[in-house]
């Protein structure tokens, strides 16, 4: 007997749909969260969410990771990018385990790491942006049969 196929979630899309599916978000960006900021999607304010990388804990059976995510906000001025990154940083560490399964993921657990007031010099002038980093500890919601 083989042991079942366990394919990780992509945390980028996780992520980015927990943002979307919080109303104090949708307020602020509606639903302007992305994994890459598409061409022509405009101005501020809004959300991009990058996977650092990612550590297996457990690697047999594979199931349970932490993702190191980087979530930036981009705000039309540097008070609203604060806000925004601020807001982000709140709910993901007060609603996300309680959440459930989002998308393909069950999160067991979210660590904060530092927030940092990076504005994004490759406009001209430069956006007010702020960034956090977090390890969100998780788990598929299920194996694919082998």
């Amino acid at each position: 007997m083989t042991d079942p196929l366990v394919i990780l979630p992509n945390m980028e899309a996780v992520l980015s749909q927990f943002y979307r599916d919080q109303p104090e978000i949708v307020d602020l960006v509606g639903e302007r969260v992305y994994t890459a900021i598409p061409k022509g999607a405009g101005g501020a304010p809004l959300i991009r969410v990058t996977l650092i990388g990612d550590e297996k804990v457990t690697s047999r059976p594979l199931w349970i990771f932490r993702a190191q995510m980087q979530t930036e906000a981009y705000g039309g001025t540097k008070a609203q990018a604060h806000e925004l990154a601020r807001t982000a940083e709140g709910l993901l560490h007060a609603r996300s385990i309680a959440a459930g399964e989002i998308e393909t993921a069950v999160i067991v657990g979210v660590d904060g790491g530092p927030m940092i007031d990076l504005p994004d010099e490759e406009y001209e002038p430069a956006r007010p942006r702020f960034l956090f980093t977090s390890t969100i500890t998780a788990h598929p919601v299920a194996t694919v049969a082998s």
